[in-house]
This record gives structure tokens, C-alpha cells and sequence, in this order.
């Protein structure tokens, strides 16, 4: 028997508005199916007013919901073979970008095992019009996390029919949410109520649970002429997904969503097109809803505030690389690294799949090849002819012993790879080759036994940004409060010298970088104040961020105290990039 997902102690809409009829234990086997609401093309006469209030349907663009984006659903309530039909037009409204966040944690049944993701809090505003377009009611849901409604189904059934527990988890995850959705607004739960009353159960004074279960290897794909036969193609693959409802141990509604990927506006309601809700001891009971439009908002967020915020896990890791060119930047995502093109396409990256695992540095070897470090490995991936979203694997993997946690770049082809217990190498590239790698400073051990014989792991990862090279032959490596300078003599061999203390007036940053430091030289792992290489910007952190030039902005930020990050501009001082742990912000100078 499948798990059964707690939903809330508290009853839903579709638990308070479809009757309970009796106290006897109802199963599955007892119930009737739902079958997926399939409408056919003349039906929508049946909404007379639908053209006037929202006519088509249109996914143009990135797939990120817009502030302004619209979707219009038919709803039928019916009673056996009386039907009340009316229309509902669903609008997102979006907040500033680093103004509207959250935290969503994932537990493991177990409960030892946590994920923790940011999220994007939107309002999506309600309108209710009669059949024939008279409008009836008005309201909003306020701070609705996006996450569970951009993700897709799609990729949750795929993967429970994988074995893959925890992208099932998410999904019933996500559905939950989305039915939860429903309990919170005034006008849904006002629309449902007039196909049914309360039901009277005296265990619902005392006990009220209510589980679900979702059968997503059970998920029965259609094809494009059936349900929505309008849109054809338009929406691409769909499912049709059926999940239970039970009401202190006994099955109570029973569903089917037709769903599909979220694109654009159908990230408001998590890809759903079509849904049937039936009582389970009264299938002729029903709520049902059908897409009948869609319309996208007029400007995306780039183009609208000339700033982009992408939420994500916040084991992802923390890195950040543009092209010398200006062209790209890098910034980790989903078990990929995303590369935009800010220019041209920032809202669709190029994915660079990895061998998973948070990324530890990121970095250009040149304007078409870029470095990424992972775990144990790193990375080549040849990203001049990348097309936006695209997905690229690498062109060739290299191992070390340890995880990598920096990189270095200095121009002709050389490299310096950072790993856990300080351990630098040098390695020098030709044509997209690696050609040489040098050891420059064994790494210190990770493990040992204290005096009591006990086994026990030491923390030897240094700080983001602990090893800055100067130039080919040279690299500085700040190591428990104390910095060294390596230097290659003519022979290839490496010798070190302490570096005396910072003079109180000299910042770390620019003894690392060189002796001369000039403003802007680079990206600032853990810098609260930079300078763009032009001098004309600067970047605050501190909580939130703040970019100071022609004109203040304040960003607001997703990071918490103590938490890694790294900011910069890039060579041209045209873009600045901000990147905490599962948070990233992208800004257009030019146009703030």
C-alpha cells in the first residue's frame, strides 16, 4: 500500500465543501474512479463570456513566471445533472526582486536529512465572472511560494516510475501546496461551498485528519487531442494524475489533474489544465475546471527592472565566473551550472551538466572555455557556440584527491587549483588540452587520531578566496591566519615566504590580489565593499545588497550571517553578479 502524505490537521476547501455522508470507513476499492475531465472543442460555448475576459493562449518567453501574467479557467459545479458554470481569471503579481523571500526545508522520513531551498513569495490575484463575463468577486492570494508552482509534475512522476523517492516526495509535496492553496482564499472556498454544504460527522468534532495519497507511477500519459483539444500541441506532453483524499482513515474526494510542464503563466497553478474533484461515496458530486486562456505578462522581469533573482538549494554552492568578453556568466543552479547570456537571452541559461555534488569554483580560461570545479573533479566545457538554453556536457573531466574548493586563472593557458588542506597545483592548458600540472603546496591532512585513538576528520577547507594568484608564477594563500607568497624560480621549483602582517590600512583582499591592487581588479569571495573596474560603481553587502553609483539600488539579499558569497562586475562594468548560497542576483547597470 502506497504512504499516506498528512496534508493538515486542518480540514481543506475540498474537504469542507463536498458532504460527508456517513460514518462507515470508505476504501478505494469501494469508491468509484475519477476520470480526467476531457472536454470537447464545442463545449467552450458553454462560457459565453470567456473571449471577452481573456481570448487565447500564449507561452512566448522564458519559462519563469512574469508579473502581470494571466490564465483563465472554466469552472463547473455540479450536482449530478444540474451544472453551475462560471469563469476564474488568475493574475500573478511579483515583488521586488530580494524583497520577496523564504526558505522551504525538505526533511527525509527519516528526519535526518534536510534540504534547504529559497523561494520567491508572489500574489496571485482572483477574479470570478458569470458565465457570460459579468464580473462577480474579487480577492488575492498573498505570499505564495513560487517554487511549488513553477516545478513541474511531470518530473516527479518520471521519477517515481525511476524508483527515485525523492522527487516523488516533492511532487506530493507540491500537490499538497497546491491544495492547501485552496483552503486560504475567500473567494474559492465561497465557490465551492455552493455545490455543497458542511457536512454533520461528530468525529469531526473531536478528530480531523487528513491524508493523501498520489499515484504517480500510476500517471496515464494522453495525447495532444484529448483534453484541451483546442490548444493541440501547444501545451506539449501531459499526464493525467489521480490522488485520494481520506478523512480520518476513510476516502473522501477523489481527483484527477491533468497536468503539464509549467511553462510561463501555467507556473501559477503548477502546470494543472484540467481537474476533476469527485465526492467518493457521490461521484455525481463534482468540482471541475478547464484552461480556457492564457496570457503572458508584457515584460519579463530582466526587462522590467533590469534585475534578475534566481532562488535555488542552498547546497548548490557558492561561485561565480564572467567571460573576459563580457558575454556570459556563470553562477551554479540545480545539479547544473546555469550560463547566461545577459545581453542577449539572461532569462533561458545554458545548462552545464555536472557530475552533481555543490560547486567549488567556477572560472574562464578563456572567452569560450569555461572551468568547473565539483567535488572531486573538474570540469571543461567549450561554451563559445552555446545556444540559450541548451544543454552542454563536458568536453573532457579531470580527478584530484581531494574536493576543490578554488581556482585561479592568470592567462596563458595556466591555472592554480585550491583543495581541501591547501593543496595547490598548477596546471597549464593548450588548445583545450591540459598539457602540465605542477604541485605547488601539499595538502595538510584531513584526518587523524587524537590522543584518545579516536578516528576523527579535521576541518581543512579553507576560506572562499584563500588563494589569489598574482601571475603565472606566483600565488598567495591565506592558511590559519597566516599568508604565504609561493614563487617559481627558473628551474620550475616552487619556494614559500611568510608574508609579514597587513598594515592596518591595507585591505586583505588587495594584498592577495597583488601588491599594487587597483580597484575592481576582480570578483570578491566574502568582500563587503567592491568596486567596479571602471570606478564608477560599488557594491555593498551586509544583509542586503546595495549598488552605489549614477543611482542607489538597493537589491535586498538571500543570505544569512556568516554565510559564503561572492560578488563582482564584470570586465566592461555592465553587469554585476551577487551569489549566496541558493540565491543569485544579476543586474544590468546600465539600465538601473
Amino acid at each position: 500500500m502506497r504512504p499516506r502524505r498528512r496534508v493538515s490537521p486542518l480540514p481543506l476547501v475540498l474537504v469542507l465543501v463536498l458532504p460527508w455522508a456517513g460514518c462507515s470507513t470508505l476504501s478505494p476499492e469501494q469508491a468509484a474512479s475519477a476520470a480526467a475531465f476531457a472536454i470537447e472543442a464545442g463545449a467552450t460555448a458553454d462560457f459565453p463570456g470567456a473571449r471577452t475576459v481573456l481570448d487565447g493562449i500564449d507561452f512566448v518567453g522564458e519559462r519563469p513566471l512574469r508579473d502581470g501574467d494571466e490564465l483563465l479557467f472554466g469552472v463547473e459545479l455540479a450536482r449530478g445533472a444540474a451544472v453551475t458554470r462560471n469563469l476564474l481569471r488568475v493574475t500573478v503579481r511579483r515583488h521586488r526582486p530580494g524583497f520577496d523571500l523564504g526558505t522551504l526545508r525538505y526533511h527525509k522520513d527519516d528526519g535526518r536529512f534536510e534540504r534547504r531551498r529559497s523561494m520567491r513569495a508572489l500574489d496571485l490575484e482572483l477574479t470570478l465572472f458569470a458565465a457570460d463575463g459579468q464580473e462577480l468577486q474579487r480577492s488575492t492570494c498573498k505570499q505564495v511560494p513560487d517554487y511549488f508552482l513553477e516545478a513541474s509534475f511531470l518530473d516527479g512522476i518520471a521519477a517515481a516510475r525511476r524508483g527515485q523517492q525523492d522527487g516523488e516526495q516533492m511532487a506530493t509535496a507540491r500537490l499538497v501546496a497546491v491544495v492547501n492553496l485552496l483552503n486560504d482564499d475567500d473567494l474559492l472556498r465561497r465557490l465551492l461551498r455552493e455545490a455543497a454544504a458542511v457536512p454533520f460527522d461528530l468525529r469531526l468534532l473531536f478528530r480531523r485528519e487528513l491524508t493523501m495519497t498520489a499515484d504517480f507511477v500510476g500517471a496515464r500519459q494522453v495525447a495532444a487531442e484529448a483534453a484541451l483539444p483546442a490548444w493541440g500541441a501547444a501545451l506539449g506532453e501531459r499526464q493525467e494524475l489521480p490522488f485520494d483524499l481520506y478523512l480520518n482513515g476513510s476516502l473522501f474526494v477523489r481527483l484527477v489533474a491533468t497536468v503539464v510542464a509549467p511553462r510561463g503563466p501555467l507556473g501559477a497553478v503548477a502546470g494543472i489544465v484540467a481537474l476533476r474533484a469527485q465526492q467518493a461515496d457521490d461521484p455525481d458530486r463534482q468540482v471541475r475546471l478547464l484552461l480556457l486562456g492564457a496570457r503572458r505578462g508584457p515584460r519579463d522581469e530582466w526587462q522590467q527592472r533590469a534585475v534578475l533573482a534566481i532562488p535555488g538549494w542552498r547546497d548548490e554552492g557558492v561561485a561565480l565566473a564572467f567571460s573576459p568578453d563580457g558575454r556570459f556568466v556563470a553562477t551554479p543552479g540545480d545539479a547544473a551550472v546555469e550560463l547566461r547570456e545577459p545581453a542577449v537571452a539572461p532569462m533561458s541559461p545554458t545548462r552545464l551538466l555536472h557530475g552533481g555534488g555543490p560547486v567549488g569554483a567556477l572560472a574562464f580560461l578563456d572567452a569560450d572555455t569555461l572551468l568547473v570545479g565539483n567535488g572531486a573533479q573538474l570540469a571543461l566545457y567549450e561554451v563559445g557556440g552555446a545556444a540559450p538554453g541548451s544543454v552542454i556536457a563536458a568536453a573532457a573531466t579531470f580527478g584530484l584527491d581531494r574536493e576543490l574548493c578554488g581556482l585561479e586563472v592568470v592567462g596563458s593557458g595556466v591555472v592554480f587549483v585550491l583543495t581541501v588542506g591547501a593543496g595547490i597545483e598548477r596546471w597549464t592548458f593548450a588548445g583545450g588540452q591540459r598539457e602540465a600540472v605542477e604541485v605547488v603546496r601539499v595538502a595538510a591532512p584531513t584526518k587523524g587520531r587524537l590522543d584518545s585513538g579516536e578516528q576523527v576528520e579535521f576541518n581543512g577547507r579553507p576560506d572562499i578566496g584563500a588563494m589569489v594568484a598574482a601571475e603565472a608564477d606566483r600565488v598567495v594563500l591565506a592558511w590559519h591566519g597566516q599568508e604565504s607568497e609561493w614563487c617559481r624560480d627558473a628551474a620550475g621549483a616552487w619556494h614559500a615566504q611568510v608574508l609579514p602582517p597587513l598594515p592596518a590600512v591595507t585591505s586583505r583582499f588587495q594584498r592577495l590580489r597583488r601588491p599594487e591592487a587597483s580597484p575592481g581588479e576582480a570578483l570578491a569571495p566574502g568582500l563587503d565593499l567592491l568596486k567596479s573596474p571602471d570606478s564608477r560603481w560599488s557594491a555593498f553587502t551586509g544583509r542586503t545588497v546595495t549598488v552605489v553609483g549614477p543611482k542607489v539600488e538597493v537589491l535586498g539579499a538571500g543570505y544569512d550571517a556568516g554565510d559564503a558569497f561572492v560578488h563582482g562586475f564584470d570586465a566592461t562594468s555592465r553587469w554585476y553578479a551577487f551569489v549566496a548560497p541558493g540565491y543569485r542576483l544579476l543586474v544590468d547597470l546600465a539600465r538601473l
